[in-house]
């Protein structure tokens, strides 16, 4: 590096490790997005562990695709600081006409670019499957979905190993779970299971903080020798506990298995999840409320059978002598949105599915609309034979 910068006219300051090295975004699966700041030691930290769970074989002439946002952990540079490979991106990926259309892109860029290893969404890695596409990875990497057997349909086929990692923006990756062929042959859960990188804890409890029986599902709790301070100019009561125990509430659920692995079955509260993107419910209520026809409006997650994704349905009161039908809602959401009928990819998360009416809604003690009786009310409404509901 010296004689590298040897012409160059400059002093770099002296850095501490732990002075900012960077902010980072979380996804904001729970509301708005929150800022993460992190030292130059945690970055290295996390890039580290971010390179191990990628492939159990990588090297410096891997060549990895993945078109995270660069301001979100998962999409951040880390792998290529530590591994010293090559990183290949797309950009608006999501924004394709279909599904078809951008598992074609993706092939494509694969093959163009020589891909070793690539983080894709459990839909496009369907869709390569389905059509035959003649890649050949070194690994596949899945994150920040909750992974289903399925998808292990792809080793042996278009890569060598699934790699389903876990983490948070507020301590990058905690765990892997790789998968080989041998691995997929014997495999017999529901979900995917993950174990810690090393140098982090995780743990079951339920809402007191106490640890649950082996199977038993509870809250995940995370500790790390990465050092997590806070958010920037956010106040949250995590925090507190993790400050006096150094444990913090990942606010995801799962169990852990007898042979030591932990299943992360997703987020306790609802969330809206469709080809890896997530959404919030209020989002989508903010926007409906703005239509004349609607006086209130409670939007949660039902999973649709056929993709086993987590879609929108809104519940609604209509104003009085007022009467619309699902078409102009689901219209209305796509204008709102900017979602095309044709955008095969974002609709699903966005516009409503299923639109139920209320005459009125059950209310909490303090006058707020029940969402765990609404949802209760939604599920004997729901036709069972396209939707399941959340429990």
């Amino acid at each position: 590096m010296s004689d590298f910068y040897s012409d160059v006219d400059a002093e770099l300051p002296r850095l501490d490790p732990e002075d900012l090295g960077g902010i980072f975004l979380s996804s904001g699966s729970m509301g708005i997005p929150k800022a993460i700041p992190h030292s130059h030691n945690a970055i290295v930290i996390m890039a580290h562990q971010y390179t191990f769970g990628v492939s159990t074989k990588h090297n410096q002439e891997d060549i990895l695709y993945n078109d995270r946002k660069f301001s979100w952990s998962a999409g951040y540079p880390l792998w290529e600081i530590v591994s010293g490979g090559t990183r290949v991106v797309a950009t608006h990926s999501f924004g394709s006409s279909s599904l078809a259309v951008l598992a074609d892109t993706v092939s494509d860029i694969i093959q163009r670019e020589n891909v070793t290893c690539a983080v894709l969404v459990p839909p496009v890695i369907d869709q390569l499957l389905k059509v035959d596409s003649p890649i050949k990875l070194k690994s596949i990497v899945i994150l920040g979905v909750v992974g289903c057997p399925s998808v292990l349909s792809c080793v042996g086929k278009i890569c060598d190993e699934l790699a389903d990692m876990y983490g948070m923006t507020e301590f990058g990756g905690l765990a892997t779970g790789f998968y080989s062929a041998d691995d997929v042959k014997n495999f017999k859960e529901k979900v995917l299971s993950v174990r810690p990188f090393p140098g982090v804890e995780l743990k079951v409890t339920d809402e007191n903080g106490y640890l649950v029986p082996v199977r038993q599902r509870g809250q995940i709790q995370v500790r790390s020798r990465k050092r997590f301070t806070g958010y920037l100019n956010h106040q949250s009561p995590l925090i507190e506990n993790m400050l006096r125990t150094g444990w913090l509430n990942s606010e995801d659920g799962g169990f852990v298995t007898e042979e030591g692995s932990l299943v992360v079955e997703g987020r306790i509260k609802g969330l809206l999840q469709v080809y890896g993107i997530k959404i919030y419910p209020f989002q989508i209520e903010n926007v409906m409320k703005y239509r004349n026809t609607i006086s209130n409006v409670v939007v949660l997650p039902v999973v649709e059978k056929s993709t086993q994704y987590h879609v929108p349905c809104a519940a609604v009161i209509y104003h009085q002598d007022c009467n619309d039908t699902t078409e102009n809602i689901q219209d209305f959401v796509r204008e709102a949105f900017s979602v095309s009928k044709e955008d095969k990819l974002l609709e699903p998360l966005y516009v409503p599915q299923v639109v139920i009416e209320f005459k009125e809604f059950p209310l909490t003690s303090s006058g707020k609309p029940d969402r765990h009786a609404i949802a209760e009310a939604v599920r004997h409404k729901l036709d069972g034979t396209k939707y399941d509901y959340i429990h």
